[in-house]
């Protein structure tokens, strides 16, 4: 092969044609880099897709055991969590008058109602996050659960640790078929 072919698979084409032996412009680094570049670009685009698909398949239910997960190992003593918080989803008295008022906050005990204050709560975000054009994956459902919406939304491209173990937790769930019953 002299200095002025270039190999590609098994055809050695010269400058000045191509490997059919057609007249043709000289492979350029911008061309050879666009023949490279295209299935990684596939790749990506794919990748993100899926993504996408992925968000807007959230199963709520699963996702609000999954909280309770980490929030309390899916067990709760009865007593209030740090910052008053209450039930195996540590649901604290904003979010319960949200979503359950009148309802007195010590209704949260029941762990009926509190799984009903967790999950319009999680639907609540959901939409939310949608209304500002945000993907909706578990990890930011979470990490709104646990900061605070207004800080998802200042802080939307962060990943946080207590958003990662939750998606952790809620996708090997899902790999794991778990139906999310309580005992």
């Amino acid at each position: 092969m002299s200095n002025n072919e270039l190999r590609f698979g098994n055809c050695a084409a010269s400058r000045p044609f191509d490997c059919a032996g057609r007249p043709g412009p000289a492979p350029t680094l911008k061309r050879l880099f666009t023949l490279l570049a295209l299935p990684l670009t596939l790749t990506f685009t794919f990748t993100l897709t899926s993504t996408l698909a992925r968000a807007e398949d959230i199963n709520v239910g699963r996702l609000v055991d999954t909280i309770a997960m980490k929030e309390t190992g899916a067990s709760w003593n009865g007593n209030p969590g740090s910052h008053g918080e209450l039930s195996a989803y540590q649901i604290m008295e904003s979010v319960w008058r949200q979503h359950m008022a009148p309802k007195p906050f010590n209704d949260a005990r029941i762990a009926s109602l509190a799984r009903l204050c967790a999950t319009e709560h999680v639907q609540w975000l959901i939409a939310r996050m949608k209304s500002h054009g945000l993907i909706v994956t578990p990890q930011r459902v979470a990490t709104a659960w646990n900061h605070g919406l207004g800080y998802l939304l200042r802080h939307a491209r962060e990943q946080t640790n207590y958003g990662i173990e939750v998606a952790n937790l809620y996708y090997g769930v899902v790999a794991s078929g778990w139906d999310g019953a309580q005992q």
